[in-house]
């Protein structure tokens, strides 16, 4: 029996953008976090290369604190191989390593849309933001309702710390 049965994946895109979406959009369909690792550019600025991988990539570097440290962070990191990785071929970008094995469990569909990649605040729900918070709602009250009026979090989108931190962005000026 051949064992390489799986088809090799040719992909191109016609910027980093349209491949960072990709990305994204597969981490969600799959349960994990995506992140942008490292870029390569060459000597005019342009980006030759573009790696993408998963949140768990890497390891993290040993605690430097106090050995007395009674609640140490957990370990975020299990040096996770999955990634892609993206070739400038002139006007478009090929697919030139991709890697989809994990060494860690996936999260389930029902929560895929709690990982800080795919949250996002809509425009839509900026304006309703902007709105409550200028009538003097507390953002617990305002986000427990506009989250009643999609049909529960889970269709929501972002978290009460998602609006928290939008609504101080704004109020800096951001």
């Amino acid at each position: 029996m051949q064992e390489d049965w799986k088809p090799k994946l040719k992909m191109i895109f016609d910027n980093i953008e349209d491949a960072w979406k990709f990305w994204v959009d597969y981490g969600g369909k799959v349960g994990f976090g995506v992140r942008k690792q490292n870029s390569h550019k060459n000597k005019n600025g342009t980006v030759t290369s573009y790696k993408f991988a998963c949140y768990k990539e890497g390891l993290q570097k040993s605690n430097k604190r106090d050995y007395k440290t009674i609640n140490p962070r957990p370990k975020t990191r299990t040096n996770c191989q999955s990634r892609l990785g993206i070739k400038n071929m002139d006007e478009n970008f090929m697919v030139v390593d991709f890697m989809e094995e994990h060494n860690h469990v996936l999260h389930l569909p029902e929560t895929n849309h709690m990982l800080a990649s795919q949250r996002k605040i809509s425009q839509f729900q900026c304006q309703q933001i902007d709105l409550v918070d200028g009538d003097g709602i507390q953002q617990r009250k305002s986000f427990d309702l506009m989250s009643k009026e999609v049909g529960g979090r889970t269709n929501f989108g972002f978290t009460r710390l998602d609006q928290k931190n939008y609504l101080l962005k704004k109020g800096r000026g951001v």
